[in-house]
């Protein structure tokens, strides 16, 4: 696995291929648990009434419960985003790797995670430890 040169404040991208990427699983570094950024408006879900016999809905709606801000309003692209830290997230103690303390509940925006393409965002404030920040090449 090669790198490429990036900017002074991104780390330097693993370069993999498609198949090389597909074999890629989490490393447990926690970045996605521990900065994560949603639209402000993500969580008008919790005024609207619950979608009846929809599991995922419900998951959905206890997860952002259990979101914490860790920053101000920001606007990108036009949208209000807020970066949040999700209260689920825990460090082991005698290995310091993320684990989720309810996995078994997580919704599909964690679950599909990095739904399928790379990590961009490898700045220090975004995922820089995340096993998935990569550049797909040809090969």
């Amino acid at each position: 696995m090669t790198t490429e040169p990036v900017d002074d404040d991104l780390v330097a991208l693993p370069l993999v291929t498609r198949e090389e990427f597909e074999q890629i699983t989490c490393n447990r570094c926690g970045d996605c648990c521990e900065s994560l950024y949603l639209r402000v408006q993500d969580f008008e879900v919790l005024y609207q009434p619950p979608r009846q016999d929809d599991h995922e809905d419900a998951r959905y709606r206890s997860w952002l419960q259990d979101l914490v801000p860790i920053t101000p309003v920001t606007e990108i692209k036009g949208q209000a985003y807020r970066r949040y830290k999700c209260l689920r997230f825990a460090r082991e103690a005698d290995t310091g790797l993320g684990v989720c303390t309810r996995y078994e509940e997580r919704p599909w925006t964690c679950s599909a995670f990095p739904y399928g393409r790379p990590v961009v965002d490898v700045s220090a404030s975004g995922l820089p430890h995340c096993s998935w920040a990569v550049r797909i090449i040809d090969g």
